[in-house]
């Protein structure tokens, strides 16, 4: 039995006061070492990267399309994320709600929101795994500031590593019935309502946590079943999994339905197997001092391993810390030593049987490796099963010297009258060691950092907030230089850059965040590799009404762009106020002629010679048309086709509607001319015969092709000019 001293009172309203203790000083201690209290509560921890796509997929979470339909972006088109989805519906709906006052508070308030959730339940579990109240006070703590959660801020939902905490609860729970007869029946529906909840937690906060939580559930249903003799916990597994996954499952709803239209998009979030390597975790890497320790020699030793070791990505993430190293260091020890196992609580066995379950998935050429390799590569970052495997170490640590304190107390009668005093200095002086152990000095914002953050964030959202001034709702801007999304390879602007305007004007239409590989991508793509003169008359034809360069990628072309964009339009010029982007807003009224088109789905890259530029289909290949404004007249465009076998192609809108029927034959090409309606976004072309294989060693299917002569615009003109 435990001390009373440091047992502490455990009634529930006690233990809430206790959570939510600890959760505030988590906050506290984050919000001091981040640096966060050195600026604006408004100026955002992260500004740029992927914490700008974070700020725009939560934007366009929060509107009326959704994810799956975003009016501010990809014009002339509009465009989708469902491309690149992450089963995060519970962090993007918490999310949504804390970026209703702004980017840069809403990022600061998710990041101690958390923050102080994975606190209160790393103490709540640390109860649940019969840790005294101070010691589970210490799991919680350590647990909330783990050296993950301070080097993964640019990675936003990654920080609400809560879900850690639920997965524990649900194993636990596979040891006894989901629904106990010896209770009220409000009782069992409420114990069956929150294991719902806490499945449906799982499913939507992120698909890595997701799947590191059946893998939890998968290993500790053979540890139960085994010690029960009974497949009773396997089915429970069984049935929580199933609910897990199904969470992710209608998550993925919309992707499905827009891929069975639309095909899937080979280009985005396709991983291979050796990103399972290169991102997998390492055991020196946990059980190593952090990086940039306080203490200088253990700042030496992991900067010798870093530099000296295979090469360091974002597995550097993973460091446990001392209190977490030594229970991972103990939970090896009960698996292998069973007079050392016997000590310890089962709910604490099976935290280290959990913590080398996951690690031997997660570690380099691991199971994750042959997961990889046997079923899919997707789940690729294993790095990320870190703080899972922190929690468990942590409760194992805390039930050491819980065990190490009962001994004491046994075999010191005479300490019993000190040892209040000393539990309570004791456990001061161990939330006061992990504070000083797991944050390193680098993690806090030097001022001038925080400073310059806050004026860049100034001059952006001052930058926006003119543009909107100047031009009407919904207005399109052309942003330079091009970048695909996601994942851009810009080595000089890096990855989402171009999103700060679409989060401090997204009243406007931007071009940026256009998917790549979809029709939106290509038609920016195509029209970005015209001549200067050319891609100025696609963007004048089409309706864009200003053009924003960023002058840190400024090339000569870009320059001429502008130049010409300025002359045609007696353009305004506007700059930022430290000079990193300069807008030219047109000075006549915008009127478009033309509809962006392009391929849709069902074709290959773009070939070309001096003279042509030409694109070969598979089966049943598709265009695409920008949205029309309202009250715009149909469009013509003459498309030059040709086949590899002879074959009738019928020529339909999206409706079904024929807008032509033509033959084709390999000898000759055919222009075909189209009068297509305004409501139309997707012309289908219908080959009665099959596409063949290309041969000589292309792998392609082929059956059209779409030829154009190197002056043809990706245009469909109105027959009339469209209104403004």
């Amino acid at each position: 039995m435990l001390s009373s001293d440091l047992r502490m009172p455990t009634n529930t309203g006690k233990a809430w006061a206790l959570a939510l203790l600890v959760a505030a000083l988590s906050m506290i201690v984050f919000w001091f070492a981040s640096g966060m209290q050195r600026g604006s509560m408004d100026t955002p921890m992260v500004y740029g990267g992927d914490a700008l796509q974070y700020g725009y997929i939560v934007q366009s979470f929060a509107q009326s399309g959704g994810l799956s339909n975003i009016h501010n972006a990809g014009a002339p088109f509009t465009t989708q994320n469902i491309d690149f989805p992450n089963g995060d519906l519970s962090n993007m709906a918490v999310a949504a709600v804390l970026f209703s006052g702004g980017y840069g508070l809403g990022f600061n308030l998710y990041l101690l929101f958390s923050v102080g959730l994975t606190a209160a339940a790393g103490f709540a579990i640390a109860r649940r795994c019969r840790l005294s109240p101070g010691l589970a006070f210490i799991v919680g703590l350590a647990f909330a500031l783990l050296p993950f959660h301070f080097q993964r801020m640019v990675h936003l939902f990654y920080g609400n590593y809560s879900t850690a905490v639920v997965a524990l609860w649900l194993a636990l729970r596979l040891a006894s019935p989901l629904l106990e007869p010896s209770q009220s029946r409000n009782r069992r529906w409420l114990g069956v309502a929150a294991i719902a909840l806490a499945c449906i937690w799982c499913g939507t906060t992120g698909v890595y946590y997701a799947f590191f939580t059946c893998i939890v559930l998968a290993v500790a249903a053979l540890v139960q079943s085994a010690q029960q003799a009974s497949l009773r916990p396997a089915i429970r597994a069984g049935g929580l999994g199933a609910i897990i996954v199904l969470c992710v499952a209608v998550q993925l709803i919309p992707t499905q339905m827009f891929n069975r239209e639309n095909g899937p998009n080979p280009s985005v979030a396709k991983r291979g197997l050796i990103e399972s390597e290169i991102y997998s975790l390492r055991m020196a890497q946990m059980l190593l001092p952090v990086q940039q320790h306080r203490v200088p020699l253990l700042a030496k030793v992991r900067a010798k391993y870093d530099a000296e070791s295979t090469p360091v990505n974002e597995n550097g993430t993973a460091t446990l810390g001392a209190l977490a190293s030594a229970g991972f260091v103990m939970g090896l020890l009960m698996l292998f030593m069973p007079s050392v196992r016997r000590h310890f609580h089962p709910s604490q066995q099976l935290c280290a049987v959990l913590l080398m379950a996951l690690f031997l998935y997660a570690t380099m050429g691991g199971l994750g490796s042959l997961f990889a390799l046997f079923v899919s590569p997707q789940i690729r970052a294993l790095n990320r099963i870190s703080p899972y495997i922190a929690l468990f170490s942590l409760i194992i640590s805390g039930a050491t010297l819980q065990l190490i304190w009962n001994h004491l107390r046994e075999k010191y009668p005479r300490f019993g009258a000190a040892s209040g005093i000393v539990a309570g200095v004791g456990l001061a002086s161990l939330a006061l060691f992990v504070i000083v152990d797991q944050i390193s000095p680098s993690y806090r914002q030097p001022r001038q950092e925080r400073a310059g953050t806050a004026t860049r964030y100034q001059y952006d959202r001052a930058f926006g907030q003119q543009l909107t001034a100047k031009l009407p709702a919904g207005a399109m801007v052309m942003q330079l230089p091009y970048m695909s999304y996601p994942e851009s390879a810009d080595e000089v602007l890096g990855s989402y850059t171009q999103f700060r305007n679409t989060l401090h004007a997204p009243g406007l239409h931007w071009s940026h965040g256009a998917m790549r590989a979809r029709p939106e991508g290509n038609w920016l793509a195509d029209v970005n590799a015209l001549p200067p003169s050319a891609f100025v008359d696609a963007i004048q034809a089409v309706g864009f009404s200003a053009l924003v360069l960023d002058q840190r990628a400024l090339t000569p072309k870009m320059t001429e762009i502008q130049t010409l964009f300025a002359q045609r339009t007696h353009g305004e010029v506007l700059s930022d106020t430290d000079g990193s982007q300069v807008a030219t807003i047109s000075g006549v009224p915008v009127r478009a002629t033309a509809r962006a088109f392009i391929e849709g789905s069902g074709w290959s890259v773009l070939e070309q010679d001096e003279h042509h530029r030409w694109t070969w289909s598979s089966d049943r290949p598709t265009f695409a048309l920008s949205p029309a404004p309202a009250g715009a007249a149909s469009c013509e465009i003459t498309l030059t086709l040709g086949t590899i076998r002879p074959m009738n192609v019928r020529i339909s809108d999206g409706a079904g509607r024929t807008l032509s029927d033509v033959q084709l034959r390999p000898e000759s090409l055919v222009n075909v001319q189209l009068d297509i309606p305004a409501d139309t976004q997707k012309i289908v072309l219908q080959n009665d015969a099959p596409a063949v294989r290309a041969g000589e060693g292309d792998p392609r299917m082929l059956a059209i092709r779409w030829e154009r002569t190197g002056e043809q615009l990706p245009l469909c003109r109105y027959r009339t000019a469209s209104p403004k």
